[in-house]
């Protein structure tokens, strides 16, 4: 009989020293009593160095207290399950998956915990890169999707469902044939994918899209075949720009062309007027369009940026980010076109000096942050002077400079 229980006791700590899971006993005091290789190995310590260790040496302190409930729990309930980080040797902090339940003798005393761990550091890495590549594809703003060569969809970002005007899982898994309410457009989709699955080689195509509801829409795509690490052809990815605004522009400019070369008796010169002046202003639309998205991506994205950065910087660099965050506040106010004709003498850097001058930047100031002489910030005081007609007169050249003459003249920098 004794046999047997020594060679059940080698069997079964062989058994959980091969196992790929991190395994440990805690007694009802919560030190630990059994380890299995692979817990001492996550933790880069030797068995002999983590014996009758407490559980909380195995956590990084600001997440005892919750390692403490999770312990309670069990107590309670019998079991635990989630994530939680455990602390390597050397300090390291790791993500782990934990289940946790009470272990009992033949009798049913409770003697204590048993843990399985599973350490998810590579899964958690992965998931991250998932997550930067998903927000690198939601922040393009064309449309960009995988297929694999059944033509199915196993990836779309949002511009994508937006143009099928469907939700992700009446997309993904399907083919173009199965979501488009028009099969000859649909068809041609197919058709193009086949192209770069036989030939190996990017495709770009010109298309009309129609969506359920009758909006029409025109995009440029770019088909690239995908290939596996064998180098076999898996699917494609495809990026399709919207250019719809840009086709509605061409479409009336042929139009007015066509009226032009016929030389129609009835298209007499206020009606070619008319029609110059609504592609002019369709051109002038797609102009504002653009305007508006620096202006918002200005208000998004930077100036939230120089907020945050700002609070980090010493109170001399502070200065210049108040200049730049000004300077932000006024190109998403007036999107000012440049200098006008009076002003076109100014050179870049002379055009510098005038908005450091004008922010209240002392000549010294100014050459540190140029990287010029004091000399040279002097010289250049005297040509902005003479450039705008106020060398022999007593006008201090800040105060000009804010004065709304010089802003008509300059706009703002």
């Amino acid at each position: 009989m004794g046999k047997e229980v020594t060679y059940m006791k080698w069997f079964l700590s062989l058994l959980l020293n091969r196992c790929n899971e991190a395994i440990a006993v805690f007694d009802r005091q919560g030190k630990l009593i059994f380890a299995n290789n692979r817990f001492a190995v996550i933790h880069n310590y030797s068995l002999q160095e983590i014996m009758n260790k407490h559980f909380s040496f195995f956590h990084p302190p600001e997440q005892i207290p919750a390692v403490e409930l999770a312990w309670q729990q069990v107590q309670n309930t019998g079991e635990f399950k989630g994530e939680c980080w455990q602390k390597r040797k050397d300090g390291e902090i790791f993500p782990v998956l934990t289940s946790s339940s009470l272990f009992c003798n033949p009798t049913g005393e409770i003697i204590g915990v048993i843990n399985i761990l599973v350490d998810i550091t590579e899964d958690k890495k992965k998931e991250e890169e998932r997550r930067r590549f998903q927000f690198i594809i939601e922040s393009v703003g064309d449309a960009i999707f995988f297929k694999n060569v059944n033509s199915q969809y196993l990836l779309v970002n949002k511009k994508t469902l937006e143009v099928f005007g469907l939700p992700q899982e009446q997309v993904l898994g399907r083919n173009d044939l199965e979501i488009m309410s028009f099969q000859e457009e649909a068809a041609r989709n197919i058709k193009d994918d086949e192209i770069v699955f036989k030939t190996g080689e990017c495709r770009k195509v010109v298309k009309r899209m129609t969506r359920g509801d009758g909006k029409e829409y025109w995009f440029e795509a770019v088909k690239i075949p995908y290939r596996d690490s064998e180098g076999k052809i898996v699917g494609l990815v495809g990026i399709a720009k919207d250019i719809t605004e840009r086709k509605i522009i061409e479409e009336a400019l042929r139009i007015s062309m066509e009226k032009l070369n016929a030389g129609e008796k009835t298209f007499q010169f206020p009606e070619k007027d008319i029609a110059l002046k609504e592609v002019l202003q369709q051109i002038e639309e797609g102009k504002r369009n653009i305007k508006q998205q620096v202006i918002t991506n200005t208000k998004k994205i930077l100036q939230p940026l120089l907020q945050r950065m700002r609070r980090k910087v010493t109170s001399v660099e502070r200065k210049y980010f108040d200049l730049l965050e000004r300077s932000l506040n006024e190109i998403v106010s007036s999107f000012p076109e440049g200098l006008n004709h009076k002003c076109s003498n100014l050179t870049s850097r002379e055009i510098e000096v005038c908005t450091l001058i004008k922010e209240g930047f002392s000549s010294k100031e100014i050459a540190n942050l140029l990287n010029i002489s004091l000399f040279t910030v002097n010289r250049y005081r005297e040509y902005i002077r003479k450039k705008l007609n106020i060398t022999n007169k007593k006008v201090n050249l800040a105060s000009y400079l804010r004065g709304v003459k010089y802003i008509d003249k300059i706009g703002n920098f």
